[in-house]
């Protein structure tokens, strides 16, 4: 398991979001291998809606990778 803080930022915009992370191993030929991981929130802070403003500006003015 991992713990997560994540803050994704917008202009003024704020959401932070803390959970942990979940992690399913699986050996293969003597390897481990990550064969699932989940997200298991726990609490947030903030406007969810930055995600929805964030796509929008996106399509309006894309980061110069996504423009090849």
């Amino acid at each position: 398991m991992a713990d997560v803080v994540a803050n994704h930022y917008l202009n003024e915009m704020l959401w932070q979001i803390t959970g942990s992370y979940e992690y399913g191993l699986v050996k293969e030929d003597g390897e481990w291998a990550i064969a699932k991981m989940t997200f298991i929130a726990e609490s947030e802070q903030g406007d969810r809606a930055i995600i929805d403003r964030a796509v929008e500006q996106a399509s309006i003015n894309p980061s110069s990778y996504l423009q090849r």
